[in-house]
């Protein structure tokens, strides 16, 4: 009796074990839905990628990375885009002497304040936050600039293109522009 559960065991891992990245987040947040979630987005292909063409051609995915809420730190930061400065909201979190900062998509002008109330709404008292996003780039040593598309904890989710912030973005002219040009 006892080897047959052993088996059902080992088969229920065989199933799962491609689902979940090696180093796939230990997450109290995170249920197997949302692994499945990263496992489709990367079928998808890259989340962000280098310019076609490039001499250094690179690739991103989305992934999760969950963080202690005590370790996450909500801001607006100034940032510069299309040669006008403006305030955006960041996620900045530490784990294992890394800083990780969540920047959502430039191309927008986002109301920063509401955007981080909608953040602060998410994560509510849960003792853990879970990000999914894209690496873009390194930034000083021991940090990294990602790209963020949605946040989990256990008091809610958000969704970049689903939430009310996004809604009340505004889009920058000047990519409007080049969009239209390239559809032509």
């Amino acid at each position: 009796m006892q080897r047959n559960g052993w088996l059902i065991v080992i088969g229920a891992l065989c199933l799962v074990a491609p689902l979940i990245r090696a180093d796939a987040p230990t997450s109290t947040v995170l249920a197997e839905d949302d692994y499945e979630m990263e496992r489709l987005s990367r079928e998808d292909g890259p989340a962000l990628s280098s310019e076609i063409g490039s001499k250094n051609p690179w690739e991103s995915y989305n992934e999760w990375r969950c963080f202690p809420t005590k370790a996450v730190e909500l801001s607006c930061v100034e940032i510069e885009y299309g040669g006008e400065r403006r305030r955006s909201p960041t996620i900045g979190a530490v784990s294992d002497d890394h800083r990780f900062e969540y920047d959502l998509d430039p191309t927008f002008r986002w109301d920063c304040e509401f955007t981080l109330n909608e953040w602060r709404e998410v994560i509510g008292t849960s003792p853990e936050v879970c990000l999914f996003g894209a690496h873009l780039q390194p930034l000083e040593e021991g940090a990294s600039l990602w790209v963020l598309s949605d946040i989990k904890s256990q008091d809610g989710y958000w969704e970049e293109y689903e939430s009310k912030a996004y809604a009340r973005a505004t889009r920058d002219s000047n990519d409007l522009d080049d969009e239209e040009a390239a559809s032509e």
